[in-house]
């Protein structure tokens, strides 16, 4: 019913022809490759014979039908335009509808035109009305060809927009500007540019034709903007306040970020506008299932909600565990899932305005910390790794995902969810040190569990941990190099709690 539905709504089809939508389907179905069937149609393992689709048309496009009711002569053929073909089922001819008369006409000498636009053949239908429906048959021009190189392809010298390789070439432009300007790109980061000296730095971070940079020197930084405006059409929209969605106060002891306009707008877009408000995105113990008794809800709607509160964790890592637990059910869809993603957005409500503050001349010392629930998941029994990382008091990079293998214990578990967490605090590390904020000490991660930080420390390949994939052991290079240091927490200071599990509002608070 679905292929029936879509075939309808694409070509806009009158609800009158649903029983041929329907018989086109099944008759398409028939002689289509299935897994109930090996290397056969249904058609084929009914009759024998392979089946032929020679006279296979997209449902709904525009036809042209032979009328024989007039006589031109010789080498003339003249003909209806009409609209909905399906293959009538006991002959090989085409079922037509004609719109203008409301006549169902049959004809096997009908001409199809498959990719014409619904306005060109509405135009065409209109001026063809004017003619008494006559016209003179013709081939469309299907585009330029030159005789015995028909398989060439034009190159085009330059990107042309929208193109697939359109962001490439522009990146690829910019970059060279930026290297010849002095500017290092990072190695890390492509999409990051620096320039500094001994008392200056620029920094420049590009999202495709999106670019933002800061600085300490007033001067280069207004070289930098007037090079640019004769290099691009650009436009300067001044000092950053809104940018992807996010907004920027600039004040005197630092910049706060959130999306308030962003979440107002994600609520009125999908009527909860007037909901109820509630304090935290997810009820304490909750575990959700598939739960295949339940009734299924809107896939198109579920994904589009998963979609763009994901957006939303951009600025609010408080509800970065509910959006990852939701999102693992957007191909299947019930009502306790949806009732769970339409909480999340109930309590980003009363919460619109919350976001980010980057303290002004802050410390330079990263701190993670990292968690996991284990065998959280109730279906694969696989846990949930998370982590935060700090700079100067300020999050700065967080995450909530479920553990790619099923582990054996509450070590084991915790043991990969440093490893993950370990990764992260590299790379972090490495971007400060490419915009001048070089990390002389070791990197600290707090872990509540003492078994994963020996574990990560005893090069010894116990029994318990033996068949942990080498991927994972990453981790003990990284303590043995000292570019990361392990730390015991109490549980009730592991700020990674709230990307692993459901919290107490007081906690959660």
């Amino acid at each position: 019913m679905n292929m029936v539905q879509s075939m309808m709504i694409a070509k806009g089809i009158p609800k009158i022809f649903w029983p041929e939508a329907i018989n086109w389907a099944v008759h398409l179905f028939n002689r289509c490759p299935t897994i109930v069937v090996q290397n056969k149609t249904p058609e084929e393992a009914w009759s024998g014979e392979k089946p032929f689709v020679g006279y296979f048309r997209v449902f709904g496009c525009v036809a042209d039908v032979n009328d024989r009711s007039w006589n031109w002569g010789e080498g003339f053929t003249s003909s209806i335009q009409s609209e909905l073909d399906w293959h009538a089922s006991e002959s090989n001819a085409e079922m037509d509808d004609d719109q203008e008369e409301k006549e169902i006409m049959e004809d096997i000498d009908d001409s199809y035109d498959e990719v014409v636009e619904q306005e060109e053949a509405h135009g065409q239908q209109h001026s063809r009305r004017q003619y008494n429906k006559l016209y003179w048959m013709r081939d469309y021009v299907t585009g330029f060809k030159k005789k015995g190189e028909e398989g060439k392809v034009y190159k085009l010298k330059r990107a042309l927009c929208r193109l697939k390789q359109a962001p490439r070439a522009w990146y690829s432009r910019i970059e060279r500007y930026f290297l010849s300007h002095g500017f290092e790109k990072c190695e890390y980061e492509p999409t990051l540019f620096t320039k500094m000296d001994k008392k200056s730095i620029m920094i420049a971070s590009l999202y495709v034709d999106d670019l933002i940079y800061t600085g300490n020197n007033g001067e280069l930084m207004m070289k930098l903007k007037k090079s640019m405006k004769i290099e691009f059409a650009r436009t300067d929209m001044g000092k950053m306040k809104y940018f992807l969605n996010l907004e920027a106060t600039q004040k005197v002891d630092g910049i706060f970020v959130c999306q308030k306009k962003y979440m107002t707008d994600l609520l009125k877009g999908f009527g909860m506008s007037n909901s109820k408000l509630v304090h935290n995105p997810i009820v304490l113990a909750t575990k959700l299932s598939k739960d295949k008794d339940r009734k299924g809800v809107d896939k198109t709607l579920y994904k589009q909600m998963v979609g763009s509160l994901m957006y939303a964790t951009t600025t609010r890592p408080d509800i970065m565990y509910s959006v990852s637990q939701v999102s693992h059910f957007v191909e299947n869809p019930k009502e306790l899932r949806f009732a769970a993603i339409k909480r999340i957005i109930h309590c980003l409500k009363g919460t619109c305005e919350f976001g980010l503050f980057y303290q002004r001349n802050g410390g330079n010392d990263l701190i993670g910390y990292t968690d996991n629930d284990y065998a959280n998941n109730v279906e694969d029994r696989k846990s949930t790794s998370g982590y935060v990382f700090r700079l100067s008091e300020a999050t700065i990079s967080w995450s909530s995902k479920k553990q790619p293998v099923v582990s054996l214990s509450t070590t084991e578990a915790e043991f990969i969810a440093i490893s993950a967490s370990s990764c992260q605090a590299v790379w972090l590390r490495r971007i400060l040190e490419a915009v001048g904020r070089n990390q002389t000490s070791p990197r600290v991660i707090y872990c509540d569990n003492s078994s994963a930080i020996k574990l990560s420390k005893n090069p010894t390949m116990h029994g318990i941990s033996k068949h942990i994939d080498v991927r994972f052991h990453f981790l003990r290079d990284l303590t043995r190099n000292e570019t990361i240091v392990l730390q015991h927490c109490n549980s009730q200071e592991q700020v990674a709690d709230v990307m692993t599990k459901p919290l107490k509002l007081e906690d959660f608070i």
